[in-house]
């Protein structure tokens, strides 16, 4: 029988075995990673050293304290710096990029992904944050630069957004990047501009609205953002002849279409740009004429505009300047029987798309967009096919009067194919759809004054849509509370609608 002496013995015996082996194996181990270090294969290297602290070491908590364990941890970060920077893989991708050999610079730039997910994954898996490498953030910014450029050359602009959001370094970061936008029309080298001030690159847009500008040397919005980039950029003389030469190809816009809300709209930014503060007020008047809510509902409802007052809007996110793709706060909606909903119970096989927009606005960066792509013919007493986007939803209060304004803008779309639409009750502002006029390409105000005429409040969520072919965009959605002021009378509650 073994005495308890022995045992004790026994064990300890067994520990010092144990960790006997532990360290051979450990020992043998690092004498392979001496070898693939000779011949400079890291990956190895770095799978030994997982290895180690995965197997051994880790597996035992008092270990983590050791100088072996904290040599192994320095020595992975080590290799990962060697696999990082000794590899030339961004070399190779931007070598590609300068050339346009975009698919070999995208594969070069993907084992750069691949490369830090793996070393992301150990500083977390091994506890080893906080041993971040500054120069390795570099290379992954230059990485996303490099694929944002290459969604710029295949028109995947909102990948290209993603990208290059990405990154927080300095634009002279990047200027050394060895790249040509070859593009058929002037149209794409514009995008291509917007994006880059839209992420916080001047120089990079500034090549590109020169470009413009030799191509479309009557552009004024490229002119437009060509002062903005040199504004950025310091070079203000620059940038003030570039804004007067906008604001010269404005006014002849002006003399055509005389109602051009943007040319108005950008005509009273232009002159305060250079400080002509007489002229940018005398925009500003006719602006306010055409598009203040104030002065069109007292129009409207033929009473004094001190006789009321306008309640914050109620309508979340109606700029649309919150979200990447999808706008915060509204839900995509279709109606359709196409490939992904089959039904008899719509007219017809047709594709939407709804997005937001940052080549297209009224006010901020950005609009929302919905695309009709594809219609394959229609059927007889079955509902017309269509798609748009719902506002979050928002509560009326009983007997209350309300403003609803928004612009929009319609290109290749039919009469009365874009509406908006409130809800079924004719006592509730206006029923179903109300239809909107074509605005052939120019941006319009849409007003609408109407009542919750229930005695009731009532929750309501607005929506934007399209029946059609073509594009819709809407911009500056409001939903207001119309406040009258005591001993104000109304000879008329009827809904009533404006264009501007």
């Amino acid at each position: 029988m073994m005495t308890r002496r022995k045992a004790i013995g026994l064990v300890i015996f067994c520990i010092i075995l144990g960790y006997s082996y532990i360290n051979s194996t450990i020992w043998l181990r690092l004498k392979l990673v001496n070898h693939y270090l000779k011949i400079k294969d890291y990956k190895a290297v770095i799978a030994i050293y997982q290895n180690i602290l995965r197997k051994g070491i880790v597996s035992d908590p008092r270990y983590r304290t050791s100088p072996v364990y904290n040599n192994i941890k320095s020595n992975l970060l080590e290799t990962y710096k060697n696999l990082k920077f000794k590899e030339p893989y961004l070399i190779q991708a931007e070598d590609y990029l300068s050339r346009g050999l975009l698919d070999k610079a995208i594969s070069s730039y993907q084992k750069i992904i691949d490369i830090n997910d793996d070393y992301e994954t150990a500083l977390a898996k091994y506890n080893l944050l906080g041993y971040e490498d500054e120069d390795w953030h570099k290379i992954i910014a230059r990485t996303n630069f490099g694929l944002g450029i290459i969604c710029l050359q295949r028109n995947e602009w909102y990948k290209a957004v993603i990208e290059l959001k990405k990154i927080t370094a300095l634009e002279s970061d990047f200027n050394n990047i060895g790249y040509s936008l070859d593009f058929k029309n002037s149209d794409d080298y514009k995008k291509s501009g917007i994006i880059f001030i839209h992420t916080g690159f001047p120089q990079h847009a500034l090549k590109q609205f020169q470009i413009v500008n030799k191509l479309e040397p009557r552009d004024a919005e490229a002119y437009y953002f060509l002062g903005k980039c040199l504004d950025k950029l310091g070079r203000k003389h620059a940038a003030e002849s570039a804004f007067k030469e906008s604001i010269k190809l404005e006014e002849d816009t002006l003399k055509s279409v005389p109602g051009n809300l943007v040319s108005l709209k950008r005509l009273n930014e232009l002159y305060l740009r250079i400080n002509n503060l007489n002229e940018a007020k005398i925009i500003q008047l006719k602006l306010d004429i055409m598009i203040s809510n104030k002065k069109i509902v007292a129009e409207m409802l033929k009473i004094n505009e001190k006789g009321f007052t306008l309640g914050k809007n109620l309508i979340s996110n109606g700029d649309f300047e919150i979200g990447d793709i999808k706008p915060l706060d509204w839900t995509w909606i279709n109606w359709t029987n196409d490939i992904f909903n089959k039904s008899t119970y719509y007219s017809q096989e047709a594709s939407f798309l709804g997005s937001l927009d940052i080549f297209e606005q009224f006010n901020g960066d950005k609009s929302l967009k919905i695309l009709g792509v594809e219609s394959k013919g229609t059927l007889k007493n079955k509902i017309i096919a269509r798609a748009g986007f719902y506002a979050k939803k928002v509560t009326l209060k009983s007997n209350t009067p309300y403003v609803l304004s928004f612009y929009y803008k319609t290109k290749d779309l039919k009469e009365r194919q874009a509406a908006v639409w409130i809800g079924g009750d004719s006592s509730v502002i206006f029923p179903n759809d109300c239809l909107l006029p074509d605005t052939d390409g120019y941006w319009r105000k849409f007003l609408i004054v109407g009542w919750n005429k229930k005695a009731r409040s009532i929750e309501i969520e607005p929506l934007v849509r399209s029946y059609g072919m073509g594009e819709v965009w809407f911009d500056g959605v409001a939903l207001e509370e119309l406040i009258i002021n005591p001993g104000i009378k109304l000879t008329n509650n009827a809904t009533q609608f404006i264009l501007r």
